[in-house]
């Protein structure tokens, strides 16, 4: 697998135990950017624009975590061997 890339995350605080390990982002080469989200006030805006059409979020989707698995699958994605 190519090095390199860019994790983004957008939304609210997580977990404490979701820490990751910057050994391995340094290896791979990853650049993380990170912000904060008004989610209460902004998800009724972002829903209506997936419903009219605005905005696909189809294009911004690119990995799918199955539910009950995602507290543990940012440090999981970090220390798979690829």
């Amino acid at each position: 697998m190519k090095k390199g890339g860019i994790v983004s995350i957008v939304g609210v605080y997580g977990p404490i135990q979701t820490l990751v390990p910057i050994g391995n982002v340094v290896n791979k080469g990853l650049t993380i950017r990170a912000n904060q989200a008004s989610v209460k006030r902004l998800l009724p805006r972002l829903i209506e624009h997936v419903q009219n059409g605005v905005l696909d979020p189809k294009a911004l989707i690119t990995h799918r975590i199955p539910p009950g698995v995602c507290v543990g699958w940012i440090p999981d994605f970090f220390c798979q061997a690829r």
